[in-house]
């Protein structure tokens, strides 16, 4: 679940990215977030990936406080957030499958399960014939769906979609779109940031939060807030009286018991078969 609170950014020109923006975001749905160039749309990825700091209210993700993140703890909070943007972000001098691997690299995962899942990745975006291909070799809707399958290498519940159809003609839109709406029916959640009119058409039934000059004008499918509320439940239990301890000897004595390197992302390559 993400919460925004009141939340506010003000930047140094006194300007604001958003200004007094509170929604509730449930585990699993599937949201549009949109408004022209300039209306805060990026500034809520930001703010969710505790890029920007609120300069009034609170940012809730998964019913932790992003004020109470600690800065040794930022990217294993950034890892639960798979970000796709409409330039790709791609590294030039590495292929396809190089590219979809790192964030499992840096993770620490082993070859064998870079392989696997670098493997269902390229499976699902349907690159799974171009893996030793480079960047400046694909198409630009082949280089998103590279840097979709990245995005959710580490298996983020949530994927932030910043513009990802911005650069593509309507064909290779519309795969962008299908793809990204395949991955939230799987269980993760999307949020798609878009002035697209394609996207918009394809996406119609989905919730939509419209943003104007950093403003929340409109929420189409507006939720309750239902954040867990672990101190009430501590002092509830402490309210409640207290169960008389049974007396040692009435304890059966036979009571059964509980018990309670990264490898060289090279090894980690489908290799290449040599010709006959």
């Amino acid at each position: 679940m993400i919460v925004f609170d009141k939340v506010s950014k003000q930047f140094f020109n006194d300007t604001y990215g958003v200004k007094d923006v509170s929604f509730v975001i449930d585990s699993g749905e599937l949201i549009l977030i949109t408004g022209p160039t300039g209306s805060g749309k990026t500034t809520l990825m930001r703010l969710v990936t505790k890029e920007h700091t609120p300069t009034e209210g609170e940012v809730i993700f998964d019913d932790l406080p992003l004020s109470k993140v600690k800065p040794s703890l930022l990217p294993l909070h950034r890892r639960r957030i798979g970000v796709v943007f409409q330039d790709y972000r791609l590294l030039p001098e590495s292929n396809v499958w190089e590219n979809v691997a790192l964030p499992l690299l840096i993770a620490g995962k082993s070859s064998d399960e870079i392989e696997e899942r670098v493997t269902d990745l390229l499976k699902l975006v349907k690159l799974e014939d171009k893996f030793e291909l480079f960047p400046n070799e694909l198409s630009g809707g082949e280089a998103q769906r590279v840097s979709i399958a990245r995005a959710l290498a580490v298996a983020p519940p949530v994927l932030f979609a910043d513009e990802p159809t911005g650069n593509l003609d309507k064909e290779s839109s519309l795969a962008i779109i299908n793809l990204l709406k395949k991955i939230n029916q799987l269980g993760t959640t999307v949020l798609v940031s878009t002035h697209d009119v394609v996207v918009l058409e394809e996406m119609a039934a989905a919730r939509r939060l419209e943003l104007k000059n950093g403003e929340l004008v409109l929420d189409t499918q507006p939720k309750k807030r239902r954040v867990k509320k672990k101190e009430e439940e501590i002092e509830k239990k402490k309210d409640k009286p207290k169960q008389k301890k049974t007396p040692a000897k009435k304890v059966k004595k036979d009571a059964p018991k509980t018990k309670e390197k990264v490898e060289d992302l090279e090894e980690s390559k489908p290799k290449k078969k040599g010709k006959k």
